[in-house]
């Protein structure tokens, strides 16, 4: 299993901020990351299937406002 840190994540996602991607995974369900040693990683299923499919459900909620 490959672990992706949150600067991968970050970047991914077009270069949020820290501050970004906490309110997103406190207040938006964003896919919660595993904590080794007080560090947060995503697992490489989480980056290739849980993280897209919440942007795109982000998306459509979105274009319904």
């Amino acid at each position: 299993m490959k672990l992706f840190n949150s600067a991968q994540i970050k970047d991914d996602l077009g270069g949020i901020s820290d501050v970004t991607l906490y309110r997103w995974q406190k207040y938006e369900g964003f896919p919660e990351p595993k904590k080794i040693r007080g560090r947060r990683y995503w697992t490489d299923e989480q980056r290739s299937e849980d993280i897209p499919r919440w942007v795109d459900h982000q998306s459509k909620a979105n274009h319904k406002l």
